[in-house]
């Protein structure tokens, strides 16, 4: 295996200047073209710095920390997993990579996450903001450790960064299109879930918009996209409305479902809009039908990864990044 006296022999330059190239924190004290010729030799010899050795000179672990509490839903969510794919490559093209936490959801999630916090594991950390407490804000703050939360909504807690999704921009544009009857007969469907949205559309809301309720008792599954039978019990009421909101892509293609299968036509049915973007992050689809709200969570993933890393190196002083949703058009709106 060649070493790093070799490459630097090779390129005319110190050992120093090829070990700056290759730290993060020290990559930009060498020129873009050296550093360039540096990680082009890099690849070519397959050559990549010893973690371990680079730790004990730097005092950092090169880990950055995802706390997680509900780590079966998270892990197993594809939406969170194109979130994790933008952070880990992101951090990973820095010389990072992450660690997965597991603090639970007991009662003693907070002092788990608390240890992990003042630990050595990781250089800094993200968790989702519905896991921050005022023991935890209070440390984070006090201790300057660097974390980064993701939040449903732009609220800014003091002391603590975070990234968010921005919706409102995506829902007052759907509102935009409705004609004048359309805007005084929408309905908005969940299972309590994230009422954020319901607030975020009705925010968004002209003044001569409303927006009724219908609250699922069960959660609805992509199993066969056919489980619909709480919402067949609501097919009459739904068919009145001339549109419908609902909290995801989940319960959007279950409504759409129960509609087709009480004979509603295609030229009679409501306009649908979803939220997740699922016909593009699953493999069961090949044609997508259902206009959505894409939260972008490539996106998050990647802001979140870059607004840690600043913070890890002093370099930023900024709160809050917001990521835009997108509105996506298909036949259902």
């Amino acid at each position: 295996m060649v070493s790093i006296q070799k490459l630097a022999e090779r390129l005319g330059v110190s050992t120093a200047t090829v070990s700056r190239a290759l730290t993060p924190e020290h990559a930009h004290k060498v020129r873009p073209e050296t550093r360039k010729r540096i990680i082009e030799l890099c690849n070519e010899f397959n050559y990549r710095p010893n973690i371990t050795g680079r730790s004990f000179v730097t005092g950092r672990t090169y880990k950055l920390g995802i706390i997680l509490g509900a780590i079966e839903k998270d892990i197993g969510s594809p939406f969170f997993g194109l979130f994790m794919r933008s952070f880990c490559r992101a951090i990973q093209q820095k010389g990072y990579t992450a660690t997965i936490l597991y603090a639970g959801q007991d009662d003693n999630q907070t002092n788990n996450v608390m240890e992990f916090l003042q630990s050595s594991i990781a250089d800094g950390y993200f968790l989702g903001d519905a896991m921050l407490d005022t023991a935890i804000e209070d440390f984070i703050r006090e201790s300057n450790c660097p974390v980064i939360t993701l939040a449903k909504s732009q609220k800014t807690i003091n002391g603590i960064c975070n990234v968010y999704r921005d919706l409102v921009p995506a829902y007052e544009k759907a509102w935009s299109l409705l004609n004048e009857t359309e805007r005084k007969n929408t309905v908005f469907v969940h299972n309590g879930g994230d009422v954020y949205k319901l607030e975020v559309l009705q925010n968004a809301a002209p003044a001569d918009g409303r927006i009724d309720e219908i609250l699922l008792k069960n959660n609805v599954s992509y199993k066969g996209l056919n489980n619909f039978e709480e919402l067949a019990e609501y097919a009459d009421v739904l068919s009145r409305y001339s549109v419908i909101w609902c909290e995801s892509d989940l319960i959007a293609f279950n409504v759409f479902n129960t509609l087709k299968a009480k004979g509603v036509s295609a030229k009679k049915m409501p306009k649908i809009l979803g939220f997740d973007n699922a016909e593009e992050t699953l493999e069961n689809f090949h044609v997508p039908v259902l206009s959505t709200v894409d939260p972008c969570w490539d996106k998050l993933g990647c802001a979140a990864a870059e607004m840690l890393l600043r913070q890890l190196y002093g370099k930023s002083e900024q709160q809050q990044t917001g990521i835009e949703a997108k509105l996506i058009l298909r036949k259902t709106f």
